[in-house]
């Protein structure tokens, strides 16, 4: 049987967030947050100053940005710093404070306008007397040429984070793109990019800040951390292990550098075989679901990178050779030792179920379909549950708690794609017939 702590999945986004949050504001994020509660404007200006390069950012962009006069004064920097005559003036990006990726963008953003904040700066001679709002900025937060050397380096290291989350958010509809295989990938390719990175502040240190540095070290341990607690489920390595396209093949390609690359790949295994033999004795009977998956490919959005590549990069085997169904137990073995041919099903790996592994292993494609059903996170379920004070109105106020989990409950069921309506709702009230006996 699966103990209880080995169904535990953790939100990716959620994990993300913290790893960057970590990467972003160090081990200080938590004192920062509660002493900017009630600061004012000058012990704000003064704790964002103290995150290096992107305090510092963050503190022009605010100050920039509240007054429509320094607005038009930006705009002015904007017109001269260009080439050509500007049609149109782009807008700073303010960090919102909630999500990470307001940070990436508006670093994202500076960039782009550099040269109009360098010339905005050049132009700053403080404060007008009695001008309200700007209590607390100074000359220290405008940006010299190493804190923009640091928030390029800071915006390499932001973007694959960036990228990986768009990558697993979403519904998985042709079981990729959120779906629960992608999340040891995702967390091999920000290893790779943090480890990357730390080796370079060790070989070159004079061009990286100490803020940088302690920044790395700990997003790195952090992540290692969350990497290390995937070991618990084996969910994780099943599910990788079930595409067609990468298998345990995938698991050998990416460990077999690694320090412990041989045991790890040994336990990986170990785990998908358990997986396999406790969901064999709670369904001995190859039992296959009808589900309805997107016939379409899903558009391919990855960048142009190895570490990318390496890591969501499916490649399969050259051919298919014909065969029979085997026995159950013996499934797992011979999916793994036979040749599949996935041209056509890169990004599909759910439809190659449904439409090639579903007649050659029935069970196996039973756990591949409970599998790829799993989110990789919880962002669409809690966008459904979000809702919920959109259903509970003033002019509709009288709902009992019970219906307005079953609609939740439903909806965040519906939203996945993987399962269509008629299915889920009978399914439904089968579980609630039993429920009732």
């Amino acid at each position: 049987m699966i103990e209880e702590h080995e169904q535990r999945l953790r939100c990716f986004g959620h994990v993300v967030n913290l790893v960057v949050k970590a990467l972003l504001f160090s081990e200080g994020l938590t004192r920062s947050t509660k002493e900017l509660k009630d600061a004012s404007d000058f012990h704000a200006f003064r704790i964002w100053r103290s995150k290096g390069a992107i305090g510092k950012l963050h503190n022009l962009v605010v100050y920039i940005t509240r007054s429509n006069q320094r607005v038009q004064a930006f705009n002015r920097a904007q017109s001269d710093a260009a080439d050509d005559l500007l049609v149109f003036y782009l807008r700073l990006r303010k960090d919102t404070g909630i999500r990470w990726n307001s940070i990436y963008t508006m670093i994202e953003r500076a960039l782009v306008l550099e040269d109009a904040l360098r010339l905005f700066g050049s132009r700053w001679s403080g404060s007008k007397a009695g001008e309200r709002g700007d209590t607390g900025f100074s000359k220290q937060n405008i940006l010299d040429t190493h804190d923009w050397q640091e928030l390029r380096h800071f915006k390499v290291l932001l973007e694959p984070f960036y990228l990986v989350t768009k990558r697993v958010e979403g519904h998985a509809s042709a079981g990729t793109h959120a779906a629960i295989w992608e999340v040891l990938p995702a967390f091999e390719l920000l290893y790779r990019k943090l480890k990357r990175a730390q080796d370079e502040t060790v070989a070159d240190p004079e061009i990286y800040t100490d803020y940088y540095k302690h920044s790395i070290n700990a997003a790195f341990v952090k992540l290692s951390e969350y990497y290390n607690l995937t070991d618990r489920s084996r969910v994780y390595r099943a599910a990788v292990a079930l595409h067609p396209g990468l298998r345990f093949a995938y698991l050998e390609r990416v460990w077999k550098d690694s320090p412990d690359g041989h045991g790890e790949i040994k336990r990986a295994k170990a785990a998908t075989k358990l997986f396999f033999k406790a969901y064999l004795a709670k369904h001995p009977t190859p039992i296959v679901s009808s589900v309805s998956v997107s016939s379409e490919p899903v558009p391919r959005r990855s960048p142009t990178d190895e570490d990318w590549e390496a890591v969501f990069g499916v490649e399969g085997d050259p051919a298919l050779l014909p065969g029979q169904t085997h026995h159950h137990e013996q499934e797992l073995d011979t999916f793994m030792e036979d040749y599949i041919d996935i041209r056509g099903y890169e990004s599909r790996p759910l439809t190659w179920w449904k439409e090639v592994g579903e007649a050659r292993y029935p069970t196996l494609a039973r756990v591949a379909y409970d599998l790829f059903a799993v989110p990789g996170m919880s962002a669409e379920c809690e966008r459904a549950f979000n809702r919920a004070k959109e259903m509970v109105t003033e002019e509709r106020h009288s709902l009992r708690a019970d219906i307005i989990e079953a609609e939740k409950c439903l909806k965040s069921w519906l939203i996945s794609g993987i399962v269509d309506g008629t299915q889920t709702w009978a399914s439904l009230q089968e579980l609630n017939n039993d429920q009732a006996q």
